[in-house]
Order: structure tokens, then C-alpha cells, then sequence
């Protein structure tokens, strides 16, 4: 089901693709274009390599759309909609002109990370950095319950957890008290991604992206 949730429309893109990207131009740019400073004063205040700073920031910006996989914003395009009715998906009671996927994903993925025991600070901060990345300051998160988007949710990050992280049981970095000078630095990576992986270099990725190590497809 990964790849029917959509992210983008003209033409169309899976959230898992577009993740997929995103992730990829992260990497590259935090390995080519994040200043040599920047990079070590990031690793430095979470105490890890340069190595690992990249493979994480990756994985991060890969789930900065977890929260589209959810009724609202799937019911933005009317094909998905009917998709869900007929698959017994019952219509959210929560309008939806309240409901922010950025601040959706910033629930979901803290819900994620909470059940795999991730550090609460960290979570709060990784967490809020994904709720930012539209900079706006209306609208609201929706915790969704619903078994087809909680599945899709965890499969996601399951799937780029594996494709970008070290090890399966990598943590999230853990914060230093009193720091937040990196998160400016992490949030400008994660919104600069995304609108690199949105433009049209990437506009027929649906077509050529790698998914074929996803048995959750």
C-alpha cells in the first residue's frame, strides 16, 4: 500500500518515493554543500560521526511527509477517496481544513519512536523539526487510529530506517542540554531538501525509483 499512498498529484508520487528522494538529496547535500563548520559543529553537540550525521539527517528528512499518509490528506485527490470508502475506511469526524500533515507526521513519528524506547528529548526535537518544515503556524496535527494508516506509517519508517540508517537498532542522537543552535541547521536542511526533491528534475521519480527492497508494498 506504500506506494499508492500519494505525496504529489501532477504527476503522481508516492509518499514512499518521495521520500526515497528526499532522503537522497539530503545526503548529498549534507556530505557536499553543508559547511565543513556547520557539519562539525552539528556531530559535535550530538556526539556523533560525520557519517552518522548524514545517514540520520537521510532518514529524518525521508519521513518529513509521514504525516500525508492519513484520511485527510489522502482525501485531498478524489480517486484515493473513493479507493478508501470502498476499503471500508470510515470519513474522519475532524474538519478537514484543521488538520496540518507536517503536524500530523510530528505526532505520528513521535508515536513511532516512543514505542521503539527513542530518548523523549530527542524525540520532541526530531519530531518538531518535522512539524516545521511548511513554517506555518495555523492548522493542527491529527493522531489518526485507524489500522491502514498506522500500518502505512510504521512501514514506512521500517522501510527507510533500513535504506538510510547504519543498523536496524540505530538510535536517535541524544540532545545536550541547553543546545538548539543545530536544530536551525537540521530544519534548513530538511525544507531545502524537500524543495530540491519536489522540483522537476525529480518530477518522473514514480517511474524509476528503487523500491524493490519493500515487502510492505
Amino acid at each position: 500500500m506504500l506506494n499508492r499512498f500519494w505525496a504529489k498529484t501532477e504527476p503522481f508520487q508516492s509518499v514512499m518515493t518521495h521520500g526515497i528522494v528526499s532522503g537522497c538529496v539530503c545526503g548529498h547535500l549534507m556530505q557536499k554543500y553543508l559547511a565543513p563548520g556547520s557539519r562539525t559543529l552539528v556531530t559535535n553537540l550530538l556526539g556523533i560521526s560525520e557519517e552518522e550525521l548524514v545517514a540520520f539527517m537521510a532518514y529524518l528528512v525521508s519521513l518529513h511527509d509521514i504525516g500525508k499518509i492519513e484520511y485527510h490528506f489522502q482525501c485531498k485527490d478524489p480517486q484515493m477517496q473513493e479507493e478508501l470508502t470502498k476499503m471500508g475506511v470510515k470519513k474522519s469526524t475532524v474538519g478537514k481544513e484543521n488538520v496540518r500533515h507536517e503536524k500530523t507526521g510530528a505526532i505520528a513519528i513521535s508515536r513511532i519512536w516512543e514505542q521503539q524506547g527513542q530518548d523523549e528529548d530527542a524525540q520532541d526535537i526530531f519530531s518538531a523539526l518535522i512539524g516545521a518544515h511548511h513554517q506555518r503556524d495555523y492548522g493542527r496535527g491529527f493522531r489518526s487510529e485507524e489500522p491502514l494508516f498506522l500500518e502505512g506509517r510504521r512501514n514506512l519508517e521500517k522501510m527507510m530506517r533500513r535504506r538510510f540508517l547504519p543498523t536496524p537498532d540505530w538510535k536517535l542522537p541524544e540532545i545536550p542540554d541547553g543546545e538548539g543552535v543545530f536544530e536551525t541547521i537540521l530544519l534548513g536542511m530538511m525544507i531545502l531538501s524537500d524543495w530540491i526533491a519536489s522540483g522537476r528534475t525529480f518530477s518522473d521519480a514514480e517511474s524509476w525509483i528503487n523500491g524493490t527492497d519493500s515487502e510492505e508494498q
